[in-house]
């Protein structure tokens, strides 16, 4: 997500000539008990560990249906934050919950996102909840970019503020 930390290891890795492999995690729905008894955490520890592995890559709620969010798992990894991916989704978030998500990401270190558009949300508790999806895709990544160079927000008086880079 930051251009301050462009030629982190693993854009250097995707830049590279060699092939590099990905796997993809899905979180837990419900509450873990004990950290041994989540095989998501288990799995992403084993594929961290494997030297064949270059990267994971955590979902959020895959299939529209809840689970713990992406950064849950990969705060149980932070010396491997730069080998992580993580997915963020339009579904549940309208732009401005979005826009408090990333920042949240960027003050956990996290730096890869993938932004989705995420897909339309299954029967939860109490019925079919209502999609959001403020933005697709495209704005996201569009709200990230911006968010890179520097989020220009309104301020106080009608003066334009640009908030920090991520």
């Amino acid at each position: 997500m930051s251009h301050k930390q462009a030629g982190g290891r693993l854009e250097r890795e995707l830049a590279g000539e060699k092939f590099i492999i990905g796997a993809e995690v899905v979180t837990t729905r419900g509450y873990p008990q004990h950290e041994q008894a989540i095989p998501s955490v288990a799995l992403a520890r084993a594929l961290l560990e494997d030297e064949r592995i270059g990267w994971i890559s955590i979902t959020d709620s895959p299939g529209g249906t809840p689970m713990l969010p992406p950064d849950w798992l990969a705060g149980f990894f932070p010396e491997q934050r730069e080998r992580i991916v993580v997915h963020l989704t339009c579904k549940d978030l309208n732009r401005n919950a979005l826009e408090a998500y990333a920042w949240r990401l960027a003050a956990e270190g996290i730096r890869n996102i993938l932004a989705l558009t995420g897909d339309y949300p299954t029967a939860g508790f109490g019925g079919a909840p209502q999609p959001v999806f403020d933005l697709d895709s495209v704005g996201l990544i569009y709200l990230l970019s911006a968010m890179n160079r520097g989020l220009e927000v309104p301020g106080r008086g009608g003066k334009k503020q640009t908030l920090p880079p991520t």
